[in-house]
């Protein structure tokens, strides 16, 4: 039997971040998302786990999905962390914030390689809006790592000048 899209199925994904009758665990680094995002985001990510695994259970992909409210939270919250990052905070100083990071990060690329999969997944803003996240988080890393490889050759060889020194 195929496993379609129906909005009954995807009902059980509008968890809003006002429900009082869900009390999820507080995150490692909650203290460092915006204060709507705070309390919730163990409930967010849970929710988007489960949206994920559904979308890549369905056999009959002819229709876009109704997105929940628990994808534009999560973007919300990857965004945070990448302005946190992109401001102050440097990889390994946290390693729970990392993980946060990483988590939330693996998260929207799931999300965005099952909506792709989906017939004008390129044209829904939701599936543009999360794309465009995941860019922002993959380049906040490409950053990184470019960093890191001139820490170390400049702490290997003291002489080494970056090419932008060297002008």
């Amino acid at each position: 039997m195929e496993k379609s899209l129906d909005p009954e199925t995807f009902g059980r994904f509008n968890w809003k971040k006002d429900d009082e009758s869900s009390t999820p665990k507080p995150d490692a680094h909650a203290e460092e998302l915006p204060p709507e995002l705070r309390s919730s985001f163990a409930q967010i990510m849970e929710d988007v786990d489960m949206f994920v695994e559904t979308l890549s259970s369905v056999t009959e992909k002819s229709s876009f999905p109704e997105i929940p409210d628990c994808i534009e939270l999560l973007l919300k919250i990857v965004e945070s962390l990448i302005s946190k990052y992109d401001a102050s905070t440097r990889f390994g100083q946290n390693q729970e914030e990392d993980a946060s990071f990483f988590g939330s990060m693996n998260r929207v690329s799931k999300l965005v390689n099952n909506l792709g999969e989906f017939p004008s997944g390129s044209s829904n803003s939701s599936f543009n809006r999360a794309s465009s996240v995941l860019h922002r988080a993959v380049c906040l890393l490409d950053d990184e790592f470019h960093a890191l490889l001139e820490n170390s050759k400049r702490s290997s060889n003291p002489d080494h000048k970056s090419p932008n020194q060297r002008r």
